[in-house]
C-alpha cells in the first residue's frame, strides 16, 4: 500500500520543529459520461470488442465523424488516435486538427493503419465512391484485407463510412456493417438548442420544445438545423408547421418516400363499416395508457380486394384517424440500377419512418410492386425477393409506432411466392374489400353528391339499382360525367343525368368479369370482410350487360 501523502517538516522562527501534519487525499471522481444512443452504443461496442473493420452507413458525414472521435477520446478505456481521410482534403489528425493534404490516394490512406500505433482508428469516408459491389477493384480489395489483418494484430480499427453499403462478397465476412440511422429526439433537441443559442431566441418560441423536435423527426442533423433556421427566417419564430413542411419537401426529394397531406376523414369512406370501426377502435392504441394496459405496438393492415373499392382511401383516412403523418412508399423508385442500391433504398425508407415515429407508411398495390418475386432469382438476381424480405422482417421486429398500410388487388402470385406475408403476426389484420352492397352504394352516392353541393334526393332507388356492380371509384366518375352533361345541357343536375352516365359506362365487374371473379374467389372467405354482408343482394353475375340503347330509354324515364 502506498504511504499517505505528508507535508515535509519545516523549522519555525523559534527553531522548534513542528510535528508532521497528515493531509487526506481527495478521491478522484470518475467522469460521468452521458449515455450514447443505440447506434453509437453499438459502434462503441464493436470498437471495444476489437473488430478490425466496421462499415458505418449514414448520409451524415459530420455526425459520424464527431461520434467516432467522441468514442475514441471519451468512451475508450485508453484514449485512441483518430485519423479521418477523404479524397478532397487528405488525412486529418483529429488530435492536432492538421491535414496531410498530399495524402489523396485511398490505398495509401488504408495502408497507414499498418504503421499506426496500437489502438489507432483510421476512418475512410465515402468508400462507395471507390469500391463497387458488382465490379470491385481487386487491388483495393487485397489492400483492405491486408490492412484488416494488421489492424486485428495491433488492436487498431479501420472504419469505413458512406451513404450506402458497397462491400463486395470478398469482404462480406471481414467487415461488420452498422446502419447508423437517423438522429433521435434527444440528438435533435441538442441541434435545436444550438440554433436557438446562436440566434439568441428562447427554445419555446411559439410552441413547446417537444412539438418542434417531433416536427423534425426523420431529418438528418444538418437538415433539421436548416429547417429550424428556415422557420426563424421565414416566420420570425420557431413554427412546427414550417418545420414539418420543410421536412415533407426534404423527404419527397429522395424520390422514395413522400409525405402526403390528406384531408380525408372517416366520413369520406362510403361503406366498409367493419374496417372503419377497426380503425376507430385503435385510435388510442398508441397512448401511454394503452401501453401500460399491455396492448402491443400496432404492426399494420393489408387491405386486398377489387380495384376501386376504397383500399387506398382507407390508408389515407388511417393517418387522420391516428392523427399522424402519412408517408407513401414508391416501390418503383426503390428498385435501383446498381447492385445493392435497392436494398439500401428500402432500408433508408424504413429507417426514416422509424425515426419519424408515429406515422402511417402506405405501400400501395404491392401485388404490382412485387409481382414475380418467386422468379426473382432468375429475373433480377433476387433483388425483389430481398426487398420483400427486408419489409417482412421489419414488420415483425419493429418497435416503433409505425403502422404499415399495404394494399393489393390480385394476390394470387404473392400467395404462391410469399406465403409468409399472409401468416398471422405479419399484419394485425388482413381485410377484403368487395364490390359495394346496396347500402354502401347509397352512402357513396350521398358522399359525392354532397361534395358537389347538390341535394341527396337525386339518389333514388333506381339509381342504386342501376349502379349494381359499380365500385366506389366508378360511382365518383359517373357523377362527374353526369355533372358535365348537365352543364352542357345548360340545366341543373338531375337523376336522369346520373342514370344516363351509369348506363353509358361499363363497370370493371363487367369489363374484367373473369379477373374480378377470380379476385373474389381467392380473397372471400380467406380474409376478414371489410363490410357487413348484404344477404338481400344476390351474388353479382355476368347476366346484366347494358347497352347504349337501354341507357337512352332510361335517360328519358321520369325517375
Amino acid at each position: 500500500m502506498s504511504p499517505e501523502p505528508t507535508v515535509s517538516k519545516k523549522s519555525t522562527s523559534t527553531g522548534k520543529k513542528t510535528s508532521p501534519k497528515k493531509v487526506t487525499a481527495k478521491p478522484i471522481e470518475a467522469k460521468v459520461l452521458p449515455p450514447l444512443d443505440k447506434h453509437s452504443e453499438m459502434l462503441c461496442n464493436y470498437i471495444k470488442a476489437g473488430y478490425p473493420g466496421i462499415y458505418v452507413i449514414s448520409p451524415e458525414r459530420a455526425r459520424t465523424r464527431i461520434m467516432i472521435n467522441k468514442i475514441a477520446t471519451d468512451y475508450s478505456a485508453k484514449k485512441r488516435n483518430h485519423f479521418v481521410w477523404n479524397a478532397a482534403q487528405g488525412m486529418l489528425n483529429t488530435s492536432t486538427q492538421q491535414y496531410n493534404s498530399s495524402l489523396t490516394d485511398i490505398e495509401e490512406a488504408i495502408m497507414l493503419i499498418e504503421k499506426a500505433i496500437a489502438g489507432t482508428i483510421v476512418q475512410i469516408e465515402d468508400l462507395q465512391t471507390f469500391l463497387k459491389k458488382d465490379e470491385p477493384d481487386p487491388i483495393l480489395v487485397a489492400i483492405i484485407k491486408s490492412a484488416l489483418d494488421s489492424a486485428k494484430k495491433r488492436g487498431c480499427v479501420l472504419i469505413f463510412t458512406g451513404v450506402r453499403e458497397s462491400l463486395p462478397k470478398e469482404l462480406k465476412h471481414e467487415v461488420a456493417v452498422l446502419d447508423y440511422g437517423l438522429p433521435d429526439a434527444e440528438t435533435l433537441g441538442l441541434v435545436l438548442e444550438g440554433v436557438c443559442k446562436s440566434v439568441k431566441v428562447p427554445i419555446t418560441l411559439n410552441g413547446n420544445k417537444d412539438q418542434l423536435i417531433e416536427a423534425a423527426l426523420g431529418l438528418t442533423t444538418g437538415e433539421a438545423e436548416n429547417a429550424f433556421a428556415l422557420s426563424l427566417v421565414q416566420s420570425k419564430t420557431l413554427d412546427p408547421k414550417v418545420i414539418g413542411k420543410e421536412k415533407a419537401a426534404v423527404i419527397s426529394r429522395s424520390g422514395i418516400l413522400e409525405i402526403i397531406d390528406t384531408k380525408d376523414g372517416i366520413d369520406d369512406i362510403g361503406g366498409l363499416d367493419v374496417l372503419k370501426n377497426y380503425l376507430v377502435q385503435r385510435k388510442d392504441a398508441f397512448s401511454k395508457e394503452a401501453k401500460e394496459f399491455g396492448i402491443p405496438s400496432m404492426k399494420g393492415l393489408l387491405i386486398v380486394g377489387v380495384p376501386g373499392t376504397g383500399k387506398s382511401l382507407c390508408s389515407k383516412v388511417a393517418a387522420n384517424v391516428f392523427e399522424c403523418p402519412l408517408l407513401k412508399l414508391d416501390m418503383g423508385s426503390v428498385f435501383g440500377g446498381t447492385v445493392g442500391e435497392s436494398e439500401g433504398n428500402i432500408r433508408h425508407a424504413l429507417d426514416t419512418a422509424d425515426a419519424i415515429g408515429k406515422c402511417v407508411l402506405w405501400l400501395d398495390e404491392i401485388d404490382k410492386g412485387f409481382s414475380g418475386v418467386g422468379s426473382s432469382n432468375k429475373s433480377d438476381a433476387g433483388t425483389a425477393a430481398r426487398v420483400m424480405q427486408t419489409i417482412m422482417t421489419w414488420t415483425s421486429e419493429k418497435t416503433t409506432p409505425v403502422v404499415l398500410m399495404a394494399t393489393a388487388n390480385d394476390i394470387t402470385e404473392l400467395m404462391t411466392d410469399q406465403p409468409a406475408l399472409f401468416r398471422k403476426g405479419r399484419f394485425d389484420q388482413i381485410f377484403y374489400c368487395d364490390l359495394p352492397t346496396k347500402v354502401e352504394r347509397m352512402e357513396i352516392f350521398k358522399i359525392h353528391i354532397r361534395k358537389i353541393k347538390r341535394e341527396i334526393s337525386l339518389v333514388t332507388p333506381k339509381v342504386i339499382e342501376v349502379s349494381r356492380g359499380y365500385t366506389g371509384a366508378e360511382i365518383e366518375g359517373c357523377i362527374a360525367e353526369a355533372l358535365n352533361c348537365a352543364f352542357h345541357d345548360k340545366s341543373e343536375l338531375t337523376t336522369r343525368h346520373i342514370i344516363a352516365a351509369l348506363q353509358q359506362s361499363m363497370p370493371i365487374s363487367e369489363q374484367m368479369a373473369d379477373s374480378i371473379k377470380h379476385i373474389r374467389e381467392v380473397s372471400k372467405g380467406r380474409f376478414r370482410l371489410a363490410s357487413t354482408p348484404d344477404e338481400t343482394e344476390e351474388t353479382l353475375g355476368n347476366d346484366y350487360s347494358r347497352s347504349i340503347d337501354n341507357a337512352e330509354v332510361l335517360a328519358k324515364a321520369p325517375f
